[in-house]
């Protein structure tokens, strides 16, 4: 049964909703935004009776939206930041199955980083803020040129923060800034600058201390470029040695062979049909004649 207070709280929102929306849903997404970034900053110093609980609504409400519509990708950078930083395994574990389930349409690109130094992305930067500046400059051709490079830029596994940053910087410019020609280049191509972000934290998050978290991260590799899907499930299948992660392992590698063919994944299927565990050996070689043409 709810605590007092979160249940006070709670009908006090539900009497604002009647008050001022009549039967329309009361919160918005971008309250739900603001709402889990203000949970995860007061953490750092205290953890609130119900706010735990708060947390994984907030999340859930999130998952909730349309997928690939703006605000559900505006979303997607809040979800993966409490994936890579949140001192909470559930909130990682449910972050990440939210930010998968408003994105997992998105098509998968190959995992690459670009080959730019640092200085020079933040040269573009810097200038990209003093052409924004200037009216005259901040929907010229030049900026557009700026948005597209900066937009496209593909940071490595190890940068994931960075990428979670320039996925935000890259969404809000895309749906919440001024209409114009350099608000219409990010958001052609804020989609894979947000999904290449949450891709960098799903693999971070095969690594996660938790069990659960990591099982998470398994499922959801289903979703990344075959390429980078076979190494990620890979890698687990050689170090992981529980059966409930290794199970996990195969229900991606059986969607990943769907999608991409069974050669893509029959080298992996042939290491679990070798496993000393009956059960997982049973499991790899039904995937293996499902998928055989």
């Amino acid at each position: 049964m709810p605590n007092s207070r979160l249940l006070r709280r709670r009908i006090a929102a539900g009497l604002a909703c009647l008050a001022g929306l009549g039967l329309a849903g009361c919160t918005s997404p971008r309250e739900h935004r603001a709402r889990i970034e203000e949970l995860s900053a007061l953490w750092v110093s205290e953890l609130p009776e119900d706010s735990l609980a708060e947390m994984s609504e907030e999340i859930r409400a999130l998952g909730d939206l349309t997928p690939g519509s703006p605000e559900a990708l505006l979303s997607v950078p809040v979800l993966a930041r409490q994936v890579q930083t949140n001192p909470a395994a559930i909130v990682r574990c449910e972050a990440l199955r939210a930010a998968w389930a408003l994105t997992a349409e998105i098509p998968s690109d190959p995992l690459v980083a670009s080959p730019v130094t640092a200085p020079e992305f933040n040269a573009w930067m810097e200038r990209f803020e003093l052409l924004d500046a200037d009216e005259a400059t901040a929907d010229g051709p030049e900026m557009q040129e700026l948005a597209r490079r900066i937009g496209t830029y593909r940071f490595p596994p190890s940068k994931a923060r960075y990428a979670i940053d320039l996925a935000a910087v890259t969404a809000v410019r895309a749906w919440q800034r001024r209409p114009g020609a350099v608000q219409q280049v990010f958001a052609e191509i804020a989609p894979a600058t947000i999904r290449h972000a949450l891709v960098l934290v799903t693999l971070q998050a095969g690594d996660d201390g938790a069990a659960y978290v990591r099982e998470e991260a398994l499922i959801a590799a289903r979703y990344l470029h075959p390429d980078t899907a076979f190494k990620r499930l890979g890698s687990a299948l050689a170090y992981e040695s529980d059966p409930v992660l290794i199970f996990a392992v195969l229900d991606s590698l059986e969607a990943v062979g769907r999608s991409a063919g069974e050669a893509s994944v029959a080298a992996l299927l042939d290491e679990a049909a070798a496993s000393s565990d009956a059960a997982i050996r049973r499991r790899a070689q039904r995937i293996r004649e499902e998928l055989t043409p």
